[in-house]
């Protein structure tokens, strides 16, 4: 019965996810690219938008006004930290140099 319990929470866990099966769902390495072309800039651009309003809140800058070189270097540095444990330290290690610089450019001002 506990088999069943935990088979029946994958399958549900997966369907949440948006995954037909539990197999298809693969965690991404930092070495993986996670932008493959110029369209999914957009789709992880969205993502950002979800916390970077174009209002500050508490804690949680605007994106709006800053420069593409500004927001590069901080995401840079987010992801090059060994001691930061926020959540912005474990998105950006997600990505790579280049898909922070087209993130970064996306959302900054030219300076």
């Amino acid at each position: 019965m506990i088999a069943w319990k935990h088979a029946t929470m994958i399958i549900l866990s997966a369907a949440v996810m948006g995954c037909r099966s539990p197999v298809e769902h693969q965690r991404l390495t930092p070495t993986d690219p996670v932008v493959s072309d110029s369209d999914d800039i957009e789709a992880i651009a969205l993502s950002c938008s979800g916390c970077h309003a174009d209002e500050a809140r508490p804690g949680i800058p605007a994106l709006s006004g800053l420069s593409s070189g500004d927001l590069y270097d901080s995401l840079s540095s987010y992801k090059r930290s060994t001691d930061g444990s926020t959540v912005m330290h474990r998105i950006a290690r997600g990505y790579s140099d280049e898909e922070l610089q087209r993130l970064a450019e996306h959302f900054g001002e030219e300076s």
